[in-house]
């Protein structure tokens, strides 16, 4: 396989995996209020799927580093086949919870897998290669299968839910359920067909808990690797603040009849804005010199400063202006962040460090969106923002105290 046919394959796999779930991310928290949940359901069964991950995440990380990334990520699709089928009957708070549970499971299984898989595959067909910009293009490609997705499970609802619905089989967010279901099997089928995985580089078999010990070890002795798993941490930390905040903003700014779609353009433009960061940082990238700590300093500043003015807006277009920029930023910084933290992680302990710094990313998420919750309830949702942005501009800080030789 050449360096574009590997990236190629793995864009069309990563474009598979995002776009059904980009199908029901514009309509997860109404496909569980339709069964009847309430908003503390709801969020009681969201929490417990966050614990599942946070707690599964670096374990399940590891079995892929010993039994194959290929293997591991086959099983983890059947599992979200299974925990979506049950998505679609279920009706109850317990049989939401257990969907989510096993979702859960699912999510943790993948995380890290097929990534380690491309880069080892990739440092095997071209060794002096690339890797930021292999690792940009396949950003964009999931970026944009999230958008279409995106913009294709705000149109279900009215689509086939609408007419499925009448027939009282299903509800009206069944279609979507439905479509990503279609879209797992053919995902489960073109990794089983199309993805070859060669032997592990292990020098030794070891067991799940002396593989875990070991890379946690690497991973807090590492300098480069220890300073990239905190500005993980404290990106969650900013990031989820975003995540969490912006649609109540947005509903602040435009009064209580402000149409459903303009969350649904929003939603999918900051998936492309997040993709067109991608493309740009790659020429930016080769002026750099690929000096990576250097420009991930720069453009962690810049999405800090994004964060404090786009809590400035009062407007809803100055507020999409800024919304866009700031993803943009983001999208840009994914590339040069995962191609340094690859240089430095040994491919017998890929797939358990990314899954580590998964880990620290939703940590952060979960510090800042209780910390961001408590500052929003007291002070308002930008002021919440201004201190994310300010954590974000200083932790630009870690990347500055990063040795490439390291």
């Amino acid at each position: 396989m050449t360096q574009r046919s590997l990236i190629i394959t793995f864009g069309i796999h990563q474009a598979l995996h995002w776009l059904s779930l980009g199908i029901l991310i514009p309509v997860l928290v109404l496909i569980q209020q339709a069964k009847g949940l309430s908003l503390l359901e709801v969020g009681s069964v969201m929490a417990v799927y966050g614990i599942v991950v946070i707690l599964l995440e670096v374990p399940t990380g590891s079995l892929a580093d010993l039994h194959g990334r290929k293997r591991i990520y086959l099983i983890a699709t059947a599992v979200n086949l299974l925990s979506t089928s049950m998505l679609l009957f279920v009706s109850s708070f317990s049989g939401v919870m257990a969907a989510l549970i096993v979702y859960g499971i699912s999510r943790a299984l993948n995380s890290g897998s097929m990534d380690a898989w491309f880069v080892d595959e990739f440092n095997r067909v071209s060794p002096d290669g690339n890797l930021q910009r292999a690792l940009a293009v396949i950003e964009v490609a999931v970026l944009i299968a999230l958008g279409i997705g995106s913009l294709l499970g705000g149109y279900l609802p009215d689509g086939i839910g609408a007419i499925l619905e009448p027939y009282r089989l299903l509800d009206r967010y069944s279609g979507n359920i439905l479509a990503a279901l279609g879209i797992m099997l053919l995902q489960l089928c073109y990794t089983a067909s199309v993805i070859r995985e060669h032997e592990l580089p292990q020098a030794e078999r070891r067991s799940m808990a002396s593989q875990l010990a070991a890379s946690f070890k690497f991973s807090i002795s590492h300098r480069t690797i220890l300073l990239l798993l905190l500005t993980t941490l404290t990106l969650g930390i900013g990031f989820s603040t975003m995540e969490t905040f912006w649609q109540p903003r947005v509903r602040e700014i435009g009064g209580e009849g402000l149409p459903s779609l303009t969350f649904g353009i929003l939603s999918a433009g900051y998936f492309i804005a997040a993709a067109i960061g991608s493309l740009v940082i790659i020429p930016i990238a080769r002026r750099f010199k690929d000096a990576y700590p250097r420009l991930l300093a720069l453009t962690r500043i810049l999405f800090g400063i994004g964060f404090i003015m786009l809590a400035r807006q009062s407007g809803l277009y100055s507020f999409a202006c800024w919304y866009f920029i700031l993803f943009s930023f983001n999208g840009a910084s994914s590339s040069p962040h995962n191609a340094l933290l690859n240089s430095k992680v040994p491919s017998e302990k890929r797939s358990t460090i990314l899954s580590l710094s998964s880990l620290a990313l939703q940590a952060g998420g979960a510090i800042g969106s209780l910390a961001g919750g408590i500052i929003s309830e007291r002070f308002g949702i930008p002021v919440t923002w201004v201190a994310a942005g300010i954590l974000l501009i200083l932790s630009s800080g870690l990347y500055l105290a990063v040795r490439t030789n390291d």
